[in-house]
C-alpha cells in the first residue's frame, strides 16, 4: 500500500481498517496517482507546444514589425521627391530586394492599349545595378494577363508549375528553377502596373508576411503613380498658368480683373505700368488706395455683376504714373463662379491715346485744310478785284498824274489834283496788299541772309516801336540762307512787328528769332523765324479768323484787317509756312518757315536788245483796256515816242508787220484775251529777233504761272505812275555801258 494512504487509514482506522476497504481504496488511489501523473505530462507537453508556437508568434511579430519599418522607410525615402517617378521607383525596388532577400524586384507598367507591359525598373542587388525597357506582350500569357486582373498577388513558388506563371515561366526563366510573387498595383480599380519579386534557381514558399509586403509594396507604387500623375498635372496647370501670364504679361492692352470689393485679383504687366508699381503690390489692394482715380467707375463693374452682361467704354481717360494723360476703350466681362454667377469682372482696356492724337491732328488738318480752302478762294476773289481795281486805278493815276503836272504849281486844282493823286497812291498800296494775300503778285527771289535781314530792320523797327516795349533780337549763330523776295520779307516783318506792337498798350518785350532748319510738309529744308510778344494774346475764337482779310480786333480807323492776311499771302506765295501759337492774356508767337537755299536757283534773265535806241523810239503799245491804252499812249507821245497801239496780240503781229522800222521796245499787257503777253513776246521774237519787251500787269501770277520769276525783271506792275512808267522804258532804251 502507498504510504501516504496508510497514513491516512490509520489517521481514521486507529484499530485498523477493514481488509476489504483498504483494497478497495488501494485500488482507486493508484488509478488517481496514474491519472494524475498523466495529467501532468499532458500538461508538460501542452506547454511546450505552447512555448513554441509563442517563438514562432514572436519570430512572425518580429518579422512583421520589420516589414513595416522597411515599408516605413521606403515610404519616407519617396517622400523626399515624390515627384520624380523614375527615382522614387529605383528606391522601391531596392529596399524589396534588401528586405525580402530576392533576387530580382521590378515595376512594370502597363501601357494605354492594356496589351503590353514595360519594365519602368529592375533591381538586382547581386550586380547592385538597375535597368528598364524591357517589355513583355500580355496577349502572349492569357492566364497570367487574367489572374494579374482578378488576383491581389499572384504567389508561385514554383513558376514553372504554377497554372498562373508557366507560360511567362517558360519565357522569362527558360529552364531554371524559378520562384514569382506578381502584386498587382490598382490605381481606380484598375491595374496599372506589377510590383514583381523573383527567385532564379530555385522555388521559394513565399510567407503570408512577404506576401503583404509586396501587395503594400504595389499600393505604395500605385501611391507614387498618383502622385506624379498629380505633380505632371501640376506642373502642366503651372506651365499653362506661367504661359497664359507671359502672354498676358506681354499683351499691350491693361488687363485686370477684380472682385466685387473693387479689390484687383490679377493684373497684367501693362496695368501695373500704368499705376507705377509692381503687380504684387496691387494684388488685394484697390485703386484708392493706391492713391489712384478709378479708370472706370465702380457702378459699371456693380452693373457687369449684377446683370452678368457685358459692358463697352468707348473713351475714358485716366492720367498714367508719368503725369501723362491716357485715353482707353475698355471692354467690361463678368467671370462666373462654378454655379454660374457673376463672380468677378475682367477688364480689358485699349489704350487708344495714338488713335485719338491721330483723329485729333486729322480733324485738325481737315479744319486748316477747310481754312486754307476758304482763304484760297477769298484769295482768288481778292485777286480778281485787285486785278480789275488795278487796271481802273492805273488810268486814274496816270491821268490825275498827267493833269497835275499841266497844272501851275500852287494853283487851287492843282492841290486837289494832288489830293486825287494821294487818293489814287493809297489804292495802289491797298490792291498790293489784296495781291499778296491772294498771292497774284510776282516775286523777285533771291538768295537773303535771314539774320542779316531781320539785324538791317531792327533801326526801323525801332522807330516804330514805343519806349515801353524792349526790342530783343534772339539769332542762331548759323546764318540761314533763305530764297526770297527781299522787299517781300520786309513787309512780312513789317506787319508782324507792328501787330505785335498793336497786341502791346501797356508795353512788354518783342523777340526777333531764328531757329536754324526744320522739314517743310514736303521733306524739304526750310528756315524758321519767330516773332514773339508778351501782349495780350488771341483768344481761342478768334484764332481761326485772324489770316482773313478785312479781319481785325483793333478800334475803327486803326486798321484796314490786311496786315496778317498780307503776311499770310506771302509766306503762302514763297511756298513756305506760318503757325500761330497763342493764348489769350499770355502773348503770342508767329512762327514763319521760308524755303532754305538747298538747290539751284533758276534765274532767267529778260533777252536784252542788241540794238541802242534813245528818245523818238518806236514803242508798240499793246492794252486790251480802252482807256488805260489812250492814256499809255498819249504819256508815251508826249515823252516824244512814236506809239502803235493795239487792243490785243493778233492786232499788235499785224501792226508789227505793216510796219517797215525797226521798234525798239514792245510794252504789253500781260493778262489779255486770247494770246496772253508771253505768248506773244515767243511769236514776236520769231519775226523780230532781239526786240526788248516791257510787260505790265497788275495780276500777272495768274497768267504766267511758273513762268513769273523769270519775266520779273521786265514786269511793271499796275497801277504805276507816269514817272514809273517813263523811268522803266529809259532803262530799257538806255544803251549799255
Amino acid at each position: 500500500m502507498h504510504p501516504k494512504l496508510a497514513q491516512l487509514l490509520k489517521r481514521h482506522f486507529p484499530d485498523g481498517a477493514p481488509a476489504e476497504l483498504a483494497a478497495e481504496l488501494e485500488v482507486d488511489y493508484q488509478k488517481a496517482e496514474f491519472d494524475r501523473e498523466l495529467a501532468e505530462k499532458e500538461l508538460e507537453l501542452v506547454s511546450r507546444e505552447l512555448m513554441a508556437r509563442d517563438e514562432v508568434l514572436r519570430g512572425r511579430a518580429t518579422r512583421v514589425s520589420d516589414l513595416q519599418n522597411a515599408l516605413a522607410r521606403t515610404a519616407r525615402a519617396i517622400s523626399v521627391d515624390p515627384g520624380d517617378l523614375a527615382t522614387s521607383l529605383r528606391k522601391v525596388t531596392t529596399a524589396a530586394c534588401e528586405t525580402l532577400r530576392v533576387d530580382k524586384c521590378s515595376v512594370w507598367g502597363l501601357n494605354d492599349s492594356r496589351s503590353e507591359l514595360l519594365c519602368l525598373d529592375r533591381y538586382e542587388p547581386e550586380t547592385g545595378g538597375h535597368e528598364f525597357g524591357a517589355t513583355l506582350m500580355l496577349g502572349d500569357y492569357p492566364a497570367y494577363a487574367a489572374a494579374m486582373q482578378a488576383e491581389r498577388a499572384i504567389v508561385a513558388p514554383d513558376a514553372h508549375g504554377h497554372p498562373y506563371t508557366a507560360g511567362l515561366a517558360a519565357a522569362y526563366f527558360g529552364t531554371s528553377p524559378a520562384a514569382l510573387l506578381d502584386a498587382p498595383v490598382r490605381a481606380q480599380d484598375r491595374v496599372v502596373a506589377v510590383v514583381r519579386l523573383e527567385m532564379r534557381g530555385s522555388r521559394r514558399d513565399w510567407s503570408p508576411e512577404e506576401i503583404t509586403f509586396a501587395a503594400s509594396m504595389a499600393d505604395l507604387v500605385s501611391l507614387l503613380f498618383e502622385t506624379a500623375a498629380r505633380h505632371r498635372a501640376e506642373a502642366e496647370v503651372e506651365r499653362q498658368r506661367t504661359f497664359l501670364r507671359e502672354i498676358v504679361d506681354v499683351d499691350p492692352n491693361v488687363i485686370y480683373v477684380k472682385d466685387s470689393s473693387g479689390v484687383f485679383t490679377l493684373l497684367n504687366r501693362a496695368a501695373a505700368d500704368l499705376f507705377g508699381v509692381s503687380p504684387d503690390e496691387l494684388i488685394r489692394q484697390t485703386e484708392p488706395e493706391l492713391g489712384q482715380r478709378e479708370h472706370t467707375s465702380r457702378e459699371l463693374d456693380q452693373a457687369v455683376l449684377e446683370s452678368g452682361n457685358e459692358v463697352f467704354v468707348g473713351e475714358d481717360s485716366v492720367v498714367d504714373a508719368t503725369g501723362r494723360r491716357r485715353w482707353f476703350q475698355t471692354v467690361k466681362r463678368p467671370l462666373l463662379d462654378a454655379d454660374g454667377r457673376p463672380r468677378l469682372v475682367l477688364s480689358v482696356s485699349t489704350d487708344i491715346t495714338e488713335r485719338k492724337r491721330v483723329e485729333e491732328d486729322h480733324h485738325r488738318l481737315e479744319a486748316e485744310l477747310r481754312q486754307a480752302q476758304k482763304m484760297d478762294s477769298v484769295g482768288l476773289l481778292a485777286g480778281g478785284i485787285a486785278h480789275d481795281f488795278n487796271n481802273l486805278l492805273t488810268p486814274i493815276l496816270v491821268g490825275a498824274q498827267m493833269t497835275l503836272d499841266d497844272l501851275p504849281e500852287g494853283s487851287d486844282l492843282a492841290e486837289a489834283q494832288k489830293d486825287v493823286v494821294t487818293a489814287a497812291r493809297r489804292a495802289k498800296d491797298l490792291t498790293a496788299q489784296l495781291l499778296a494775300f491772294g498771292r497774284k503778285q510776282v516775286l523777285e527771289l533771291k538768295d537773303v541772309d535771314l539774320n542779316r535781314e531781320i539785324e538791317q530792320a531792327q533801326r526801323m523797327f525801332r522807330r516804330l516801336l514805343p519806349e515801353d516795349i524792349e526790342l530783343k533780337l534772339e539769332l542762331s549763330k548759323h546764318r540761314e540762307i533763305v530764297e526770297a523776295d527781299p522787299v517781300q520779307l520786309q513787309q512780312v516783318l513789317l506787319n508782324l512787328v507792328i501787330n505785335a506792337r498793336d497786341a502791346m498798350p501797356r508795353g512788354g518785350t518783342l523777340t526777333l528769332s531764328t531757329h536754324g532748319r526744320t522739314a517743310g510738309p514736303d521733306g524739304a529744308p526750310q528756315a524758321v523765324f519767330r516773332v514773339r510778344d508778351t501782349g495780350t494774346g488771341i483768344a481761342p475764337e478768334v484764332m481761326p479768323k485772324i489770316f482773313e482779310p478785312f479781319f481785325t480786333t483793333k478800334d475803327r480807323g486803326r486798321g484796314t484787317g490786311l496786315g496778317l492776311s498780307t503776311v499770310y499771302g506771302i509766306v503762302k506765295q514763297h511756298k513756305g509756312g506760318i503757325r500761330v501759337d497763342s493764348v489769350a492774356g499770355q502773348g503770342a508767337i508767329f512762327e514763319v518757315q521760308l524755303p532754305a537755299v538747298g538747290g539751284k536757283v533758276v534765274n532767267l534773265e529778260p533777252v536784252e536788245s542788241a540794238t541802242v535806241h534813245g528818245s523818238n523810239a518806236t514803242i508798240l503799245l499793246v492794252e486790251d483796256e480802252d482807256l488805260v491804252r489812250k492814256l499809255v499812249r498819249s504819256l508815251l507821245e508826249r515823252a516824244g515816242h512814236r506809239v502803235l497801239a493795239a487792243r490785243d496780240a493778233r492786232e499788235a503781229l499785224e501792226l508789227a508787220r505793216k510796219h517797215d522800222g525797226r521798234i525798239a521796245l514792245v510794252v504789253s499787257d500781260v493778262v489779255m484775251p486770247g494770246m496772253n503777253g508771253p505768248q506773244l513776246r515767243d511769236t514776236f521774237l520769231e519775226e523780230r529777233p532781239n526786240t526788248p519787251f516791257l510787260f505790265m500787269s497788275g495780276h500777272a501770277q495768274d497768267a504766267l504761272g511758273d513762268e513769273a520769276q523769270r519775266f520779273s525783271a521786265v514786269l511793271l506792275r499796275k497801277p504805276f505812275t507816269p514817272k514809273e512808267l517813263l523811268a522803266r522804258i529809259g532803262e530799257m532804251l538806255r544803251p549799255a555801258a
